[in-house]
């Protein structure tokens, strides 16, 4: 899994603190991206009851939105049996809680959860 994380880190590009030359707040927003709606349609039935779900929104920069899609297909094979209880943006960086998963995989959460911040997204 740390392995995969790597790779998705620099498949996509992902470095912390690259995102935003400047604060996005206050800017006007579109609609829901296309990529945030397939990452919705895909795992929201792997949310575990009463918890938070996945509640990202805008501004987030759209590569996230892939790399959880992908990262989600990569857990799934090691752990068949995985839940959701949290993904969403805190304190600048993106912040996922996932259920019966093996140390490996929590290890992966953590790599890319270090490069998928950016302090332009601390308001």
């Amino acid at each position: 899994m740390k392995n995969f994380a790597l790779k998705l880190i620099k498949k996509h590009k992902l470095k912390r603190d690259k995102y935003y030359k400047k604060s996005p707040y206050g800017q006007q927003w579109g609609t829901i991206s296309e990529d945030e709606l397939k990452l919705l349609a895909n795992w929201t039935p792997r949310v575990a009851p009463g918890w938070y779900g996945i509640s990202i929104g805008n501004p987030c920069p759209i590569s996230w939105f892939r790399v959880l899609d992908e990262f989600f297909i990569e857990v799934e094979k090691y752990n068949p049996e995985f839940q959701i209880c949290q993904v969403k943006l805190k304190l600048g960086g993106l912040r996922i809680y996932l259920d019966k998963i093996n140390k490996e995989t929590q290890e992966a959460i953590y790599l890319l959860e270090g490069e998928m911040f950016d302090n332009n997204l601390i308001y």
